[in-house]
């Protein structure tokens, strides 16, 4: 099982940033309201303040982005350190991450 394990690893099998998206009806619900709420602020504006709120969300979604970045960073590093005190045949050879 590690073995297979690792050699999936290695070659890429395991990919998260392809997973299928999770059914989770509150998202669903929240992106819903979010739909709604930008087709009523949008409708009502002059095109050029329309593009300007549609700009600043897209703003704020790449802010976010790099939000999930570190925290999908962090992870990974996380899992890694993980199977190296796993796989270590010596467990002084696992150093402290302070970061974590």
């Amino acid at each position: 099982m590690k073995q297979k394990f690792i050699e999936d690893l290695y070659f890429g099998r395991y990919r998260p940033f392809e997973r299928p998206r999770t059914l989770n009806p509150a998202r669903d619900a929240i992106e819903q309201q979010i739909d709604a709420e930008t087709r009523y602020f949008t409708a009502d504006m002059r095109d050029d303040d329309c593009r300007r709120f549609l700009d600043l969300s897209d703003l704020y979604t790449a802010s976010d982005s790099f939000d999930q970045m570190d925290a999908f960073a962090s992870g990974l590093q996380l899992g890694a350190r993980f199977m190296h005190a796993i796989l270590a045949e010596d467990e002084s050879e696992v150093v402290p991450c302070s970061r974590l």
